[in-house]
């Protein structure tokens, strides 16, 4: 006799919970298991977890929202916030996460929780299937996984599962642009505001104009961060470096700022801010140099070579050298970071400090300072690099759990958007001992297989009952058969 359909199945109970909000045992005369429930309870169960994964790869990558649409500008030339767009197509993106094993620890946590979830639905399916090929075929793939799960933290090595008392100092603040949530980017607002935040460097960009003066502009056409399409309109597509700095003097460059926050959850500037932010211009590299060391800050650049019919292509590098001499500020405080004639750059300033943005420095002396994108990280050897007094700057760090796991590494410095929000943090966002993690691991294990012993056992006294059940009915209905019949 085929197994009676009157009992309540776990699918069932499933649905009729989320669909009536009855939170409460479903009534066996009432409802029904049949494989079309089956089907959309498994997509419900599925659509939940991919919810969840689209929820940690949205807070992983806010980091590097703001970095994908300047991408997207210097490309295009068009700016825009692609960033729900983006999340849509960057899934695979995410792997950088667990390649940093940032979240490793939690994540496995997770998991763990998950699989213990699962194994009733796949209990509830293992004693309804009734060949034993694919009986035992879902069985060994759900504890094969569930084995998987459990052994995770054996390849777990995440920076921050050490002893709080070898928790290295906190790393250095680099200002990127200097403060752009907070003023307009590469202005001397920002500067000022970099200072304030407590950040030791201004990083910024520098280009030379037609005229061979050196300025702060990172983008090659002028139309993201100044008012050049109503200054100049018929030239708001050529290149920065084609304008004189009599021109560049005209711009506004801080408008923009007003008009549309680059970044999201930025605070309101005050009536005092928003009044300096709005009369901001382009500064020279010479008004930069002056003002920070008034400030007490440290300036590193890059230097964007001209357009080949650029009077300057070809001595760009000599005309920024100049102007850093002439300004008469300490050599010790500019940071050189371009490639380009480094070996005339020593010989000219040897009180610069040389920043080198690849891990091998030239053939005679190896670099004293790194500067390097955080995705590296996994490539260094902090501890090595320490003890051949060579300094790691990370770039470009926003959220406070990249800046903790930076933290834990003993990264030397970080290059970020965010210097008001990280400036506040006195300890990284977690620490565990690895005695402490060891033992979480060992509990949540135990306590996961408890849990998945006991839903089986349960399951298959379910199943026996459903057997029982079943032929109770099976002996009733012949009963009344054959009464029918006589």
């Amino acid at each position: 006799m085929a197994e009676s359909r009157g009992c309540c199945s776990v699918w069932a109970r499933c649905l009729h919970c989320l669909y009536s909000c009855h939170w409460r045992k479903c009534p066996k005369d009432k409802i029904q298991t049949n494989k079309c429930e089956c089907i959309w309870f498994g997509l419900l169960f599925l659509t939940f977890l991919l919810s969840l994964g689209w929820l940690y790869i949205g807070l992983i990558l806010l980091n590097d929202l703001h970095n994908f649409n300047e991408f997207l500008f210097q490309h295009w030339g068009h700016w825009m916030d692609w960033s729900p767009a983006f999340l849509l197509v960057i899934s695979l993106l995410v792997t950088y996460a667990s390649v940093l094993l940032a979240t490793a620890p939690f994540l496995h946590i997770g998991a763990v929780a998950g699989i213990t979830l699962l194994a009733w639905p796949v209990a509830d399916t293992f004693y309804r299937i009734h060949q034993r090929g694919p009986k035992f075929l879902l069985l060994l793939l759900f504890f094969g996984v569930s084995l998987a799960i459990y052994l995770v933290p054996l390849c777990i090595s995440s920076a921050c599962i050490m002893e709080p008392k070898d928790l290295p100092p906190k790393p250095e603040l680099m200002g990127h642009r200097g403060v752009p949530m907070l003023a307009p980017e590469n202005t001397l607002m920002s500067l000022r505001k970099t200072a304030e935040c407590g950040a030791v460097v201004f990083e910024t960009d520098v280009m030379i104009s037609s005229d061979g003066i050196p300025f702060l502009m990172h983008d090659e056409r002028l139309t993201r961060t100044t008012d050049v399409v109503s200054v100049f309109p018929d030239r708001v597509n050529n290149h920065s470096s084609d304008f004189s700095w009599a021109e560049l003097k005209r711009l506004n460059a801080g408008s923009w700022f007003l008009q549309r926050q680059p970044f999201w959850g930025a605070k309101p500037l005050s009536g005092p801010d928003q009044k300096e932010a709005e009369n901001q211009t382009v500064p020279t590299l010479d008004e930069l140099l002056k003002e920070a060391a008034v400030l007490n800050l440290s300036i590193m650049f890059d230097l964007r070579r001209p357009p080949r019919n650029h009077t300057y292509h070809d001595v760009f590098v000599n005309q920024t050298l100049e102007t850093v001499l002439n300004s008469g500020v300490p050599q010790a405080m500019v940071l050189w970071l371009p490639d380009e004639d480094r070996a005339h750059v020593q010989q000219q300033a040897p009180q610069m400090r040389q920043i080198y943005g690849y891990l091998g420095g030239n053939s005679t002396e190896r670099p004293q300072f790194l500067n390097l994108p955080y995705q590296d990280l996994p490539l260094l050897d902090i501890k090595a690099l320490h003890q051949d007094n060579v300094s790691v700057n990370l770039f470009v760090v926003n959220k406070p759990w990249l800046f903790s796991l930076l933290w834990c590494a003993g990264v030397d410095s970080v290059t970020t958007n965010d210097c008001q929000l990280l400036q506040q943090m006195h300890y990284p966002i977690w620490l565990i001992p690895p005695q402490t993690y060891l033992m979480v691991w060992i509990v949540t294990n135990c306590v996961s297989i408890l849990l998945l012993l006991w839903t089986f056992l349960l399951q298959r006294r379910c199943a026996k009952e459903r057997e029982r059940t079943g032929l109770e009915t099976a002996v009733l209905l012949t009963r009344i058969n054959n009464f029918i019949m006589e």
